[in-house]
């Protein structure tokens, strides 16, 4: 690789980075917030529009590095609750970022799309998509985002936060794994309670979530060949 494109590898990850930070600053209460006991305490964002951006300008290894860059400098700039708590939230914004990422790396894949990052190669003539191409690209977005992060509130970030804010029988006691959670959550919750409470809070916000980011993006996609690249 030239030192020319190179630094300019590195120039498109700064940039991005910041973008998604301003983005971020955009937060929506989420619309569900009464269906499920931790749903308030979700806000949707947009920031990971960038991510997908960045993954058809640069390609997967620098978007990561997008993420990660990101994720590492926001805490630092924007502190809202707190060093430790912020950085739990980062987490799940990683692994939000990151399971769009492999959505669309995966949808792609299935319909068999072969895209170059137009970094290196612009292309001639964008294709279409059709109204199964949308509905694949948004299918893998809601499975994956919903999955993803579920799992992740589920066996961690959920009973680290409501440790972090006293809701034990301990009130001291910090769990980083929904197994030591239930054991000493107030109220008492089972494994199976404490999933279908994760499943109801969370899930409907991120099929909204998946669509809407995903939608957004494949509107401006064929707008990207114009970029100056």
């Amino acid at each position: 690789m030239s030192n020319y494109l190179y630094l300019k590898k590195m120039l498109y990850i700064v940039s991005l980075s910041a973008v998604s930070i301003v983005i971020g600053l955009v937060e929506i209460p989420n619309p569900f917030s009464f269906f499920g006991p931790w749903a308030a305490f979700v806000r949707l964002d947009f920031s990971d529009v960038v991510v997908l951006v960045a993954l058809v300008v640069m390609g997967p290894k620098e978007t990561v590095s997008v993420i990660l860059l990101r994720s590492l400098i926001r805490p630092l700039i924007l502190p809202k609750m707190g060093f430790a708590m912020d950085y739990v939230g980062e987490f799940l914004a990683i692994t939000a970022s990151l399971s769009i990422l492999f959505a669309y790396m995966s949808a792609r894949k299935f319909l068999k799309r072969k895209e170059e990052p137009l970094l290196y190669v612009l292309p001639v003539q964008e294709e279409k998509l059709t109204k199964k191409d949308w509905a694949v690209y948004l299918g893998f977005g809601i499975v994956f985002l919903s999955v993803g992060m579920l799992a992740a509130n589920y066996f961690f970030a959920t009973p680290l936060y409501l440790s972090m804010f006293g809701a034990t029988q301990s009130q001291t006691s910090l769990h980083f794994t929904v197994f030591s959670y239930v054991k000493d959550s107030a109220p008492p919750f089972t494994l199976f309670s404490f999933f279908i409470a994760a499943l109801i809070s969370y899930t409907p916000f991120n099929i909204m979530k998946s669509i809407l980011i995903i939608s957004i993006f494949l509107a401006l996609k064929p707008r990207l060949k114009y970029l100056e690249l």
